[in-house]
């Protein structure tokens, strides 16, 4: 059984484990934080991936490449916004 725990460093939290979700996790938790994410918010988002490490979608989690995920992120925000496309504006 695979097991992955939240530990509290001076850095913030980060998962210690053997999953594959552990290194993405905290790549993903180190961008919250230097981004500025409240302490609470970072905890909260690293027992959830610790949740996950240890679930069944764990063994089926490959890490995209950033670019990937930077054109996910610019799809969700589309579907966030009820599928309106975002252009910039022009001012005149």
């Amino acid at each position: 059984m695979v097991q992955v725990r939240v530990v509290r460093s001076g850095e913030g939290y980060r998962l210690v484990g053997e999953s594959p979700v552990v290194a993405a996790g905290n790549g993903f938790l180190a961008h919250l934080m230097v981004r500025r994410f409240s302490p609470a918010t970072v905890r909260a988002y690293a027992f959830a991936a610790a949740h996950f490490a240890v679930g069944p979608g764990a063994q089926h989690f490959h890490p995209v490449p950033a670019r990937a995920l930077a054109l996910f992120r610019g799809q969700q925000l589309r579907w966030q916004v009820g599928g309106v496309h975002l252009a910039p504006r022009c001012h005149d």
